[in-house]
């Protein structure tokens, strides 16, 4: 684990336990205030903020590394930074608003695709991670429409609403069903590490999965 992953883990374990044990404290002896609501809103946002940094700084792209990762830390940053200036200061405006909210979809789904792009599914299984990946930025568009056109005519339509929905049930779909993939194959390549997987390759030789030729002839016992 590297060292910006460290960080990210501790401060959301801590922010989110300072939640838990600030709003616990709010239920039992406080009264609700405005400034108890606002930092319990913080630490909130402080934690969840830090498990998508977390998802994102686990990302490496094949040929471009973490940079990918690096560009979603970024813009989580930023969308957390304009919550919480949002939640303490009420003098912003609408527009600033949509951008806030906007920069907190993108970042919520850049969170989830790195996410399951992570995830290391057999060949014939990896077409569902795109795919999702795909779903995934597409949902978050139409999102980020609506939240621009807020008072406009998207609202009205239920086609719109229907397509959200299937969208939203399908990326749910492949959340819980990548990372299930993933512990499956994960186990299959333990077996697979421990044992010579020779197939035959027509000329008397064996090949195994990764291109390494072998001879095989028999010993007789004795």
């Amino acid at each position: 684990m590297s060292r910006l992953q460290k960080i990210a883990l501790y401060c959301a374990i801590g922010c989110l336990s300072a939640a838990a044990i600030f709003a616990i404290g709010v239920v039992l002896i406080g009264d609700f205030n405005e400034f108890e609501l606002k930092a319990l809103l913080t630490a909130v946002t402080i934690g969840f903020a830090s498990i998508c940094i977390l998802v994102s700084a686990a990302y490496r792209h094949p040929v471009l590394g973490p940079k990918i990762g690096y560009l979603a830390i970024a813009l989580q940053l930023l969308a957390a930074v304009m919550l919480i200036a949002g939640i303490w200061v009420k003098t912003w405006d609408i527009p600033f608003w949509q951008c806030t909210w906007i920069l907190v979809t993108l970042g919520i789904g850049l969170a989830h695709a790195l996410g399951l792009l992570s995830a290391r599914l057999r060949r014939g299984q990896r077409w569902l991670q795109y795919f999702a990946a795909v779903l995934i930025f597409i949902l978050c568009g139409l999102i980020s429409f609506l939240i621009v056109d807020i008072v406009g005519d998207l609202w009205k339509g239920d086609l719109l609403m229907k397509v959200l929905t299937v969208l939203s049930i399908l990326t749910a779909l492949a959340i819980l069903v990548i990372p299930i993939l993933h512990v499956i194959a994960r186990a299959h390549r333990s077996k697979e590490q421990g044992a010579l997987v020779l197939m035959p390759s027509g000329d008397g030789t064996f090949l195994t999965r990764d291109g390494r030729r072998f001879e095989v002839r028999e010993i007789k016992p004795g």
